[in-house]
């Protein structure tokens, strides 16, 4: 059972990252108040590895993991992902061995990442919040798949 209560800050901090509004997700952000944080971090970390599960088979390659990265700093240039360990939070995403990651970095990671994943994979004609629904419908039907501790 996912924290809906989040749900709307966690999609308006997605959207933000899917049209590529620095100043629109540091509002939405913002917006997140202290006491929700955590919830809304766990949901996006489930979202997130909702959509690389869907996306592989397994786990991912390195030669995968070098052309999500690479994906994701060609896309995503609109924000200052400059020395952000993406390839890593990419490897801890997928289940695999990864440096423990600072929570403010796994935060911001959590959310960029996730809204690039969100839409950058789509079949033709798809919309992300579509595809997030979904996922958030199966989210909601798996017990403790979004409240629990992140492991870093």
């Amino acid at each position: 059972m996912i924290d809906r209560s989040v749900e709307p800050w966690v999609r308006e901090i997605l959207g933000s990252v899917v049209v590529q509004d620095g100043n629109r997700l540091d509002r939405a952000l913002k917006a997140v108040p202290d006491s929700h944080a955590q919830s809304a971090l766990n949901l996006a970390l489930a979202i997130d590895r909702t959509v690389m599960s869907d996306l592989h088979e397994g786990q991912p390659s390195e030669e995968r993991l070098n052309y999500l990265t690479d994906g994701f700093i060609e896309m995503e240039d609109w924000y200052k992902t400059d020395g952000l360990p993406i390839k890593n939070f990419l490897r801890w995403l997928a289940g695999m061995p990864a440096d423990p990651l600072d929570e403010g970095v796994l935060g911001l990671l959590a959310f960029l990442v996730g809204g690039w994943l969100l839409s950058g994979f789509l079949d033709s004609g798809a919309h992300w919040y579509e595809y997030l629904d979904g996922i958030l419908d199966r989210l909601d039907a798996e017990p403790g798949a979004a409240t629990g501790d992140i492991d870093n």
